[in-house]
């Protein structure tokens, strides 16, 4: 008989348990399933408020504040929050890239962080006019590249660079014939730049200079 009751009570104690393993178990759902939610809101839904393809143009000397200010008339409040925290967890805080980058409606914070951290910016046009003085060049490119016009003019008049794209001081202008033309809006008049630079235009002149050729014939 007591062995029976011992059944009983063991059984009876195995039932208690099994129950209060499920009331356990119930806030432990819940609150994965809380945070799962929180985490699809904060970073996994639409960055922008807008309906239209929005940009922002990221400085040389900008930092993640700076950034961040460009972002708010674009992002959500959650979104900005979780861009800052997952910038500072990815390193991009360190090593921001500057450009022209373009945020869609439909992207969510994982992919514009991407996007930035990433350098995946977008070209611009840049129209060449026909009335092409230094001046006035310098006015062009500074309105559409991150370059400023006074640094513009000071190159474009500096010989050594001249040369390196076959000119001199004299002629430089030349080499800027008018079109449209896709470049990178961070682009330099130095280094790797001023050579892709040197080749764009290059080619430019020789199809402008066959084609004068062409007619002349």
């Amino acid at each position: 008989m007591n062995y029976f009751v011992s059944l009983q009570q063991f059984s009876t104690i195995s039932k208690m348990n099994a129950i209060k393993k499920k009331y356990y178990f119930i806030p432990i759902v819940v609150c994965l399933i809380g945070i799962i939610g929180m985490l699809l809101y904060y970073f996994m839904g639409s960055f922008s408020q807008q309906d239209t393809t929005q940009y922002v143009y990221i400085d040389d000397n900008d930092n993640l504040d700076s950034v961040s200010a460009k972002l708010t008339p674009i992002a959500g409040e959650h979104s900005l929050t979780a861009f800052r925290i997952l910038s500072r967890h990815v390193g991009y805080d360190k090593h921001i890239r500057s450009g022209k980058y373009a945020i869609e409606p439909e992207e969510n914070t994982i992919t514009v962080l991407r996007n930035l951290k990433n350098g995946h910016q977008i070209p611009v046009r840049l129209t060449i006019p026909e009335s092409r003085t230094m001046d006035r060049l310098a006015g062009v490119l500074s309105k559409k590249l991150m370059l400023d016009s006074t640094v513009i003019a000071i190159r474009l008049h500096d010989q050594a660079l001249c040369e390196e794209f076959g000119y001199d001081t004299a002629t430089i202008a030349c080499i800027f014939v008018p079109n449209t033309y896709e470049v990178y809006w961070n682009t330099s008049l130095d280094g790797e730049d001023a050579e892709r630079a040197r080749q764009l235009l290059g080619r430019e002149a020789q199809r402008e200079s066959l084609r004068h050729r062409t007619i002349a014939q």
